[in-house]
Formats: C-alpha cells, sequence, structure tokens
C-alpha cells in the first residue's frame, strides 16, 4: 500500500506526494512546538483513517521527557518499524540557559537515535537549523551545506552542530531552516545586516520531501529569500532606525545582561552580518522549493 498525503487547501503545499510502503507509522518529537504542530497537522497527526498513526513526542502532550531515555523508547516502540521526525529543541541563546539546551540538542537526540537503531525504524530526519554554517560579512556571498560556523560562542549553536554529527554518525537526513517568523517590531532600531526568511508551512513541506527524496547522512537548508532588515521593513511599511556599526560592540556588551531568551552577544553580532543561503541543493536533490511569496509572508495586499 501507498500513502497519498492530501492537497494543502490553502495553496501553500507543495501537491500530492507519495510515501513507500508503511510511512503511517510516524514519530514526530517536539510535537508541541512550532513546527512541530504544523507538521503534526500537515501528517493528519492522530488519525488512524488513511493508513496513517502519526505520534508526537512532548512533555505537555504526552508528558514524556526526551532526556528520558524510557520515555523515548515507549514511545518509539507504538511507531515500531516507521519513520521519525525530530524536532524537539531548547531554543534559547540566552546563557542561563545553557544546560537545558546542550542536553536536549545532545543528550534527547542520542536518545531519539538510540530508539529509532533498536526498533528498526526506516529512516529519520532530524531538523537542525541554518545558523550551523555561519553567516556572511557582506550581502554579496551566502553560505551553503558545506559551510560550517567558525566563531562559536553560543551553547545553542553549538548543540546544534553536535546534534548534526550524532545525526550524520546515524545516517539521519539532516534539515537545516532558515528564519521562520518574521523579525520585525513595531518603531524599531534595526541592525545593519539581513537574513534568510522562510515560510513555516513551506519548512514542513520540506522536511516532507527530506522524509521521501533525502540521502542518509546529508544535509539540506530549506531557506526562502535572502533581504537586509532594511528592506524587509520598508516591504512591510514600517518604521525603523538603523543603528550604525559601531553600537555593535556596546550592543554585544549590553546583551550578556538582558533576561530574555533570544538575546545575546552571539544574536546581536549575528544581526550585523548576513545569513544568507544558498538553497540549491534542497531544490535539486529533493525537488523542494518555496511556495510562499514575501509578499504573502508579509500579508500585503496583492
Amino acid at each position: 500500500m501507498q500513502t497519498v498525503l492530501k492537497d494543502k487547501p490553502c495553496g501553500c503545499g507543495s501537491g500530492k506526494i507519495i510515501f513507500p510502503d508503511n510511512m503511517e507509522r510516524i514519530l514526530i518529537t517536539g510535537g508541541n512546538g512550532y513546527l512541530g504542530k504544523k507538521l503534526f497537522d500537515r501528517l493528519d497527526g492522530g488519525r488512524i483513517d488513511k493508513g496513517r498513526f502519526v505520534r508526537p513526542l512532548s512533555r505537555s502532550w504526552t508528558g514524556k521527557d526526551i532526556l528520558k531515555y524510557d520515555d523515548v523508547d515507549e514511545e518509539m516502540a507504538k511507531v515500531a518499524g516507521g519513520y521519525v521526525y525530530h524536532l524537539a529543541a531548547k531554543v534559547s541563546f540566552n546563557k542561563r540557559d545553557e544546560k537545558e539546551v546542550l542536553e536536549t540538542a545532545i543528550l534527547g537526540t542520542r536518545n531519539v537515535l538510540r530508539a529509532a537503531c533498536k526498533y528498526g525504524m526506516k529512516k529519520i530526519v532530524v531538523v537542525s537549523s541554518a545558523i550551523t554554517v555561519g553567516a556572511c560579512n557582506n550581502p554579496y556571498s551566502s553560505k551553503d551545506e558545506s559551510s560550517t560556523e567558525r566563531d562559536i560562542s553560543n551553547a545553542y549553536v553549538n548543540g546544534k552542530i553536535a546534534q548534526e554529527q550524532l545525526a550524520r554518525d546515524a545516517g539521519a537526513v539532516i534539515v537545516a531552516p532558515t528564519t521562520c517568523r518574521l523579525p520585525l517590531m513595531a518603531g524599531a532600531v534595526i541592525p545593519s545586516g539581513g537574513t534568510n526568511v522562510v515560510d513555516p508551512d513551506d519548512v514542513v513541506e520540506g522536511m516532507i520531501y527530506a522524509m521521501k527524496d533525502g540521502r542518509k547522512g546529508e544535509k539540506y537548508i530549506l531557506g526562502g529569500y535572502n533581504i537586509t532588515y532594511r528592506e524587509l521593513y520598508e516591504k512591510a511599511g514600517r518604521k525603523y532606525i538603523v543603528a550604525p556599526s559601531w553600537l555593535r560592540r556596546p550592543l554585544m556588551w549590553a546583551a550578556q545582561f538582558d533576561p530574555s531568551w533570544y538575546m545575546s552577544p552571539y544574536t546581536v553580532d549575528q544581526s550585523f552580518r548576513f545569513k544568507y543561503y544558498n538553497c540549491q541543493k534542497a531544490r535539486k536533490e529533493l525537488g523542494w522549493e518555496p511556495i510562499v511569496s514575501l509578499r504573502s509572508m508579509l500579508k500585503l495586499p496583492l
């Protein structure tokens, strides 16, 4: 039997995708996260009709902890011989969260890969981040899957790099999304750098394509549009002030005292650089490309 995923009614999907036999048994770790929920819904999570049974693993939904191997083992046994999407992560760039960030990325991934091997899972897609390939110092170049981050000073980045190595060793497919949430704030003082933005629905489609056609041990960047923060605010019709480059180091120093999950010397430094990516590998090998336009992401009228 082959399983056919339904077309997305909103037009964000890329059409019908035919998977191999036994695709119906799927485990999604981090099923309560931003992308995990979207993937769960896309795969008709929890419904046994259409021949699929999708099981989420998350503390809030199932009470299971990815840091406890017995919990992972119990959930993996329910989808034995199937497929795994590993999205569980502690997302924070704040120094106070370092221990949990690293444990989730490394110990959590080890637990998932160990249980997947035990229960003969056919394929694993591990969701990392494009930040593991670093950023550019100018807007005229871009990074691809062969690039590596050289200036590593943050636990989240270190954890993702370690996670990717574990995934390669286990023969998993790695996908690395770029920025899935538009970095827009009202009346913002913005840095002089840029980033790559992609719609989260497109990222979910990319995960599905990676499960179907991704080569084991390979990494695929899932990105959309390279754009400066200035251009992004202009297109969105938002007011902004560009922070001069000389403010970079003072802001990096101040960021170490910020209590928020996102602010850190690392993220400030990155915001003055260009997180631009070349995503041709995913297009060529997976047949994937972003469908949602930047205009649609910004919710602008036609």
